[in-house]
């Protein structure tokens, strides 16, 4: 994927207990990816966020065991 300043990145996060799913979507011209990572691979999911385009909004579902994903992810988005 290849950022401009005219795109707007949506990465929506489906957690589960052993793998998350991200899709990626931009607003502005439809382009859309889909992502799984073992939870355990905090290596992957931290560079598979690195990598985003810029700028990009990040929703994580609301489950019971998000927090580490969201202080993993808080100082990358």
């Amino acid at each position: 994927m290849t950022a401009s300043l005219n795109h707007r990145w949506c990465v929506g996060i489906d957690l589960h207990k052993d793998t998350l799913t991200a899709c990626t979507y931009c607003a502005c011209c439809g382009e859309e990816s889909y992502r799984r990572i073992a939870c355990k691979c905090r290596d992957q999911i931290a560079e598979f966020f690195t990598s985003l385009p810029r700028p990009h909004t990040v929703a994580i579902e609301a489950v019971g065991f998000y927090r580490w994903l969201w202080e993993m992810l808080d100082p990358i988005v």
